[in-house]
This record gives C-alpha cells, sequence and structure tokens, in this order.
C-alpha cells in the first residue's frame, strides 16, 4: 500500500512538472537582450534527442518517444521541447524505476540552438534529480555544451532553514547533494529545489509524531539573452553576480 502511495505521489510530481513548464512559459521575463522570436516548423527538440549519444543519457531515458497519439497532436505541439517518462517494466529494468527526461531548446544569436535536458528518476514513488546536460545545434550538427550549463545554485542560498526542524546534518546532506527542480519556459527557466521527499516517510503518516517543517525554498528565475542564463530579480531586471 505504501508503494502505492509513493508512485501516486511520484506521478503527480512529474504532472506537475508538465504543468509548471507551460505556466513559466508565460511568467519567466523577457529576455535581457530579446530578438526576433524564433519558431521553427521543424521538431527541433525531438531531433536533437535523437542525435544526442545514447551512452550520454542515462539508461532509463535511452528510449522516449515523442507521444503521437491522437490526444496529443489534438493539442498544441511546442517544437522546442520533449519530455517523457517510462517506467521500469516497459524497459526490462527493475518494475519499481520511474524515470522521467524533459529538454528544452534556445535560439543562440550565432545561429541554432542551444539544448537542456535533465532527468529525475526514483524508486517506488521516491523520485529526484539525476542527471542534466547540453548541447549545441549548429547546421544538423550536435556537439556537446561544455561551459554553460544549467544554473546550480547553491542549495544553501536557496534555503531558509531558519524555522524548519530538519536535522542540520541532514540540512548539510541535502546542501551536498542537492534535489534540483528546472521549470523551463520558452525565454528561461526557475531553479528550485525539491523537499517534498523529506516527508515520504512512513513514519509520517501517523498522527501522533511531529510534523516535519522543512526549508522554506525559493526559486530562482533566469532568462535567455542567446548565449547562456543571466539571473533576474522579480522585477525581471539582471542580478549581479
Amino acid at each position: 500500500m505504501m508503494h502505492f502511495f509513493r508512485w501516486i505521489l511520484c506521478l503527480a510530481t512529474a504532472g506537475l512538472l508538465l504543468t509548471a513548464c507551460d505556466k513559466n512559459k508565460n511568467q519567466v521575463p523577457e529576455p535581457v537582450a530579446p530578438g526576433a522570436e524564433v519558431i521553427p516548423t521543424r521538431d527541433i527538440a525531438l531531433e536533437i534527442y535523437n542525435l544526442i549519444p545514447k551512452e550520454d543519457l542515462p539508461d532509463y531515458c535511452r528510449a522516449l518517444q515523442r507521444d503521437t497519439t491522437e490526444d496529443a497532436a489534438a493539442e498544441s505541439r511546442n517544437p522546442l521541447f520533449f519530455s517523457d517518462s517510462v517506467q521500469g517494466y516497459e524497459i526490462d529494468m527493475d518494475p519499481g524505476l520511474y524515470g522521467y527526461f524533459t529538454l528544452q531548446c534556445y535560439p543562440l544569436d550565432s545561429g541554432g540552438w542551444r539544448a537542456y535536458w535533465v532527468s529525475y528518476a526514483g524508486y517506488d514513488g521516491l523520485c529526484g534529480y539525476d542527471r542534466s546536460g547540453a548541447y549545441n545545434y549548429v547546421d544538423g550538427k550536435l556537439t556537446p555544451e561544455t561551459n554553460a550549463l544549467l544554473p546550480c545554485p547553491d542549495a544553501k542560498q536557496l534555503m531558509d532553514y531558519s524555522q524548519s526542524n530538519v536535522d542540520l546534518a541532514e540540512i548539510q546532506a541535502i546542501a551536498e547533494q542537492p534535489n534540483y527542480q528546472y521549470t523551463f519556459g520558452d525565454k528561461g527557466l526557475g531553479v528550485s529545489l525539491d523537499l517534498d521527499y523529506l516527508t515520504y516517510g512512513e513514519e509520517y503518516m501517523d498522527a501522533d509524531e511531529e510534523r516535519v517543517i522543512v526549508p522554506t525554498v525559493e526559486t530562482w528565475d533566469y532568462v535567455w539573452n542567446g548565449k547562456g542564463f543571466v539571473r533576474v530579480d522579480a522585477e525581471g531586471k539582471p542580478i549581479a553576480k
């Protein structure tokens, strides 16, 4: 029963991530140096995914597909965004495995596209950030991007744990292995931490146990300027490093 409950939580998390991606497209501030909007007719995101060397991806992310069902075709498809999820039993892996992959493309000032991807995985419903990467797609050629990667803020700067009753040793463990949550949009992204797993344990289902107060987590917003991500404040103004 507990595994089923965790599985439902994980599916809900994936759904929230997808919803957040759509919502974020309208909330992320304008780019710092906006150029002419480029709307490709080709499925750029899927082209890039298919070109990524499969050894660069987690095992569970090597056989994903664009949903081409009638229901999916009826919805507006974003050619710069691709995501899919998989369960272990579908790919001859541990049946308890759940994996989620998302990829977003941004136009480069010099021409072509920069694609960022991130994967989340877990067992029996405990999903979390796994890894991420970036590629440049120019003139049909895909090359790894090694410098301008996804922002990875210091987890301690994202957390306010002054009112939390989570043990400080666990806070330190979170900071050393952050469970990042990336919310992609056409013009930028938000970066936060997922701490929901701190309350997944069975001990927290008992009404007699003390309620766990997790740290308050900020979301840092970034905009795409044609070369990389620039962090901005609530008014969309760049924040000095």
